[in-house]
């Protein structure tokens, strides 16, 4: 026989249920774990959860509460609703508080970009005003150009790829800026490469005369050794090379006066590195006395009264900065105290 239930609820006793019955009871919400119940017909009550079989059905899926409908909501003014539809399309809510709004990834890179070309645009005039204007104190800063190129290209690129990124607002406006600083950078740029700068004026003053001297030396010389390497019979071999040892030695003492004056400049270097030139020189002639008199090119110089102290000076201070036995500053500082 199948067991009979009986639900003791408050003072009632309820019943007889079949067991399919006291299921529905449970699934239905009305019968929970802590109810008592007996299938003794009463003699005892145990708490439903103590009965196996009751709870052994699949079917036995928590039901909700019902729940009574509320109110419907309050329909609103087209005008009110609108509004309100107007402020959740612009990402706001309605109580006022500015709504998450994803950043987009480039936005850090586009602040970046107009920063860096903004800082290249603004610095960038002053040397090129102090150029333009040749104000001599401030031509100390017209190097300073070069970094701020770069910081303006920086700027420039940093835009681009902000912008490849669908961020606005500070990566066009770095674009822009960047393009004109870059162009101003430039400018300046290339304009303090190409035109003389006015500090080296007295420089060019000091050695133009010697440089003039030094290459009217060299013509001289190169037209004296063709003449005794090319003389004719009846031209006197003496004063053929008497003539162009003489040549030699001006070539030497003009090379030496260039470096002198020189000596003060920061250019030194550019003027030394043309002793090789004189050192050429001193070869080709060496070569042709030995060829055509027998003779070596101090005997040369002694046989026309002159010694070769200063020539063999300069040869000796390019050998050694030529082979890195001295640097240019120590060849600079000698001719300086002389």
């Amino acid at each position: 026989m199948c067991a009979q239930y009986l639900w003791k609820k408050g003072e009632r006793t309820l019943g007889p249920f079949s067991l399919t019955e006291m299921r529905k009871l449970i699934r239905g919400g009305n019968l929970g774990r802590f109810q008592q119940i007996s299938t003794d017909g009463g003699a005892s009550y145990a708490q439903a959860a103590t009965f196996a079989e009751l709870w052994e059905s699949t079917e036995l899926v928590p039901v909700p509460p019902h729940v009574p409908p509320g109110p419907p909501p309050p329909v609103l003014p087209p005008s009110v609703a609108t509004g309100a539809s107007v402020i959740e399309a612009s990402g706001l809510s309605t109580e006022g508080t500015v709504g998450s709004r994803p950043i987009p990834s480039g936005w850090g890179l586009g602040l970046a970009g107009f920063i860096s070309a903004t800082v290249g645009l603004v610095l960038t005039v002053v040397p090129l005003l102090i150029w333009v204007l040749r104000y001599p104190d401030g031509y100390w800063a017209v190097p300073l150009v070069y970094p701020l190129l770069v910081a303006s290209v920086t700027g420039l690129i940093l835009s681009c790829i902000a912008i490849s990124r669908r961020a606005g607002g500070f990566a066009t406006s770095g674009l822009v800026v960047g393009i004109c600083a870059s162009a101003l950078g430039l400018v300046t740029a290339i304009g303090w490469l190409v035109s003389q700068d006015p500090r080296e004026v007295w420089i060019i003053r000091i050695t133009a005369t010697a440089e003039a001297d030094v290459q009217i030396a060299h013509r001289n010389f190169n037209s004296a050794l063709k003449r005794y390497q090319e003389h004719a019979p009846t031209d006197d071999h003496a004063d053929a090379l008497a003539h162009v040892t003489k040549d030699l030695m001006t070539l030497t003492q003009a090379y030496k006066n260039l470096l002198q004056a020189a000596a003060s400049t920061p250019k030194f270097r550019q003027h030394f590195v043309k002793i090789e030139a004189m050192s050429n020189a001193f070869t080709r002639f060496s070569e042709a006395v030995k060829l055509r008199d027998k003779i070596d090119a101090q005997k040369a110089i002694t046989e026309i009264g002159q010694k070769p102290i200063v020539l063999k000076e300069l040869l000796d201070l390019w050998e050694l900065y030529r082979t890195g036995q001295l640097s240019i500053d120590a060849v600079q500082a000698k001719f300086r105290n002389s």
